[in-house]
């Protein structure tokens, strides 16, 4: 039977964030400035050098994206060995826009002047998520169904199966009172990692949720999901 994802959506039992699994192991590294990481080499845009970090290294990475400017051509770098505090000085000084912070023990690289609609998505509120066995992308697509459900009751929750070919299995989640952007970065942390994909969110997204473009992807899985990552919003979740 293929994995799946059962969605339940419960008033909030408790005042402060809570997130539990099952199994707490996870081979992602503790994000901190001074690590070091390889692979870094934005000479083809930021988003692809990302993309190739955190799939490298198993950092567990979110980005928001907003235009084009993660996907435009950069030079090189002479060091493709750096702590991640330099990565986050190269992200600022590149790309002047955006900003990068490590956040819930993820790497967190989005506009600096975020607009509106997506910051309202990110800041959403979630009372309860709970999810059996299952894959990244399942676990996102599950957090989308979750959304939905609660902007528009009357279509309710579904069973998902999975997407990307390959990828491992995260133990069931218990997420209780969380933020959108909150239960992403806890997701890539999971396991081998991986990284959150959203993009800017256009207006009317409350009335309808197929405007709420995001997607996690896991590290341990087929890795043609991972070269699709671009800075167009046409190959997203939706």
């Amino acid at each position: 039977m293929k994995p799946y994802i059962l969605l339940v959506l419960l008033a909030a039992l408790a005042s402060n964030p809570r997130c539990e699994v099952a199994d707490r192991t996870s081979d992602t590294i503790p994000v901190t400035g001074a690590l070091v990481i390889n692979a870094w080499q934005p000479a083809d845009g930021v988003l692809k050098a990302l993309v190739e970090v955190g799939s490298q290294n198993h950092l567990p990475l979110g980005v928001v994206i907003q235009g084009d400017v993660l996907c435009s051509p950069q030079a090189a770098s002479r060091n493709t060995t750096v702590t991640i505090g330099e990565l986050v000085r190269q992200l600022r000084a590149r790309t002047p826009t955006y900003t990068a912070a490590i956040e819930d023990g993820t790497l967190v690289v989005r506009p600096a002047a975020l607009d509106a609609e997506t910051h309202d998505v990110l800041l959403l509120r979630i009372p309860r998520f709970r999810t059996q066995r299952a894959s990244l992308e399942e676990i996102g697509i599950g957090l989308w169904m979750n959304l939905r459900a609660v902007l528009i009751p009357s279509q309710g929750s579904a069973f998902v199966g999975g997407l990307q070919k390959g990828a491992e299995e995260i133990p069931p989640l218990d997420m209780s009172d969380v933020t959108v952007q909150s239960a992403l970065n806890y997701i890539v942390t999971r396991g081998q990692g991986g990284i959150w994909i959203m993009h800017s969110v256009p207006k009317g997204w409350r009335s309808d949720p197929e405007k709420m473009r995001f997607t996690a992807i896991s590290y341990s899985g087929d890795e043609s999901s991972l070269r699709q990552v671009s800075c167009s919003d046409q190959d997203a979740f939706r």
